[in-house]
């Protein structure tokens, strides 16, 4: 599914990994991971990474999620920020349950 990357939002976690954030594609962290987009095809990748999630999903299993970021999703698109809603939670239960 198209989309446009100004309308990207990356939910990540937080610094301390108990909590999830939101932040910009422009966010310097999110920067430094050098992040792929491909808009036409709806899919997003770190480069030299082999994984390509799709936007709009969380990566799963976790263990695959590309540095602390949990999924890209379209700001524009309400089963996007469903999706990320409850991605967010089943990332903060599982750290939760980690020890």
């Amino acid at each position: 599914m198209p989309c446009k990357r100004e309308n990207l939002i990356v939910l990540r976690y937080a610094f301390n990994e108990c909590y999830t954030q939101v932040v910009s594609l422009e966010e310097p962290e999110v920067k430094k991971q050098k992040i792929i987009i491909n808009e036409l095809g709806g899919t997003w990748s770190r480069s030299g990474s082999e994984s390509t999630f799709k936007i709009g999903e969380p990566c799963y299993p976790r263990y695959k999620c590309s540095y602390k970021i949990i999924g890209i999703y379209d700001r524009t698109k309400i089963e996007h920020l469903n999706t990320m809603v409850y991605a967010a939670n089943e990332a903060v239960r599982d750290r939760s349950h980690d020890d």
